[in-house]
């Protein structure tokens, strides 16, 4: 073939993206921003960061049968050398979800200057936890390999997650090893390990949230039967399926710190399980904490704006310190 005629045929090519399956980053538009800034109640200097966030969409993480598991890649607009990145993880009680749930938590702390993966996974009905826990293990994985194509830093990776999600982001750190939750979970090659994880208004040991009426929490009748739905059987407090399911029961010494947020108003995932969990925590590693806040809030951080101001303050804080995020400097 003619040089010519060859330069002509791979110029109408179409140009590869960064990477196989890596999306460019796109800057976030305008009125998504501007929604997701009120969903977040955020204030004039949080608004202006939020606008200079950039996103990649729908990145498939991994592939089961024809299901093409997908995460929202987030950016700060500008990336001076490789970022710490946190899998952000929605909750909606362990049923199957999208990145978009949690779109704006993602994207809050892409504004502070942080990588975020927020994935979707499969739940309930139709998937138990151990798929779902996989599933999360897949899309650690997925950064972690990808972290040159990311510009992310694969030594700082960090998970959050909010009631179901806060659950799981738990249970990503410290599961490390655990081979239920290892085997198909993506590239057995690259590790699921994380570094650092903050659960809002967690669920940590189903035995003692569900095994009577106390703590003051509601449907206790209804979560039996939605939980026991995820797990895969009726609640039994010697189930060793629903002692597995518990990041209670995987503690050790080698786990990440973590940070365990709660109200003490909700009537949902009763506070008790967030002082049941640093307790177990503190014998073995003072590098994990908690915030209970007596006042405000409920289930969830964003009820009560100071509770989700504050709740979300000490958020960055403690990711900054663990993963050793220098300050940035934004253009206001």
């Amino acid at each position: 073939m003619k040089p010519l005629l060859l330069a002509a045929l791979l110029l109408s090519l179409p140009r590869p993206t960064p990477g196989a399956g890596i999306a460019p980053l796109e800057p976030l538009p305008e009125p998504v921003a501007a929604r997701y800034a009120r969903a977040l109640k955020l204030d004039g200097v949080g608004k202006n960061r939020l606008k200079r966030v950039h996103v990649r969409r729908n990145l498939e993480y991994i592939r089961r049968g024809d299901l093409a598991l997908t995460l929202d890649f987030y950016s700060p607009t500008k990336q001076p050398r490789r970022l710490p990145c946190i899998v952000v993880i929605t909750g909606g009680g362990f049923s199957a979800r999208t990145p978009a749930n949690f779109a704006p938590f993602a994207a809050h702390l892409a504004s502070q200057g942080f990588a975020t993966a927020c994935i979707g996974y499969r739940g309930r009905p139709g998937h138990t936890y151990q798929a779902t826990i996989r599933d999360t293990k897949a899309a650690v994985r997925f950064v972690r390999k990808n972290a040159d194509k990311l510009g992310v830093d694969p030594d700082r990776l960090g998970a959050m997650g909010q009631s179901a999600g806060g659950h799981l982001a738990a249970m990503l750190a410290v599961s490390d090893g655990v081979s239920v939750y290892e085997t198909d979970a993506g590239d057995a090659d690259v590790s699921s390990r994380i570094q650092a994880a903050v659960s809002f208004a967690g669920v940590f040991d189903f035995i003692s949230r569900l095994k009577d009426g106390g703590h003051q929490q509601h449907g206790l009748a209804t979560k039996r039967k939605t939980n026991g739905e995820w797990i895969g059987q009726p609640f039994s407090e010697s189930s060793a399926a629903w002692q597995e399911a518990s990041p209670i029961s995987h503690l050790d010494r080698t786990d990440p710190p973590l940070l365990l947020v709660h109200c003490r108003s909700d009537r949902t995932v009763p506070v008790e399980q967030t002082e049941q969990m640093i307790a177990a925590l503190e014998k073995l590693s003072a590098r994990s904490r908690s915030i209970i806040f007596e006042e405000g809030g409920g289930h969830g951080i964003t009820a009560a704006r100071d509770v989700n101001q504050r709740a979300w303050a000490a958020t960055v804080r403690f990711f900054k310190e663990i993963l050793t995020v220098a300050e940035w400097r934004f253009r206001r």
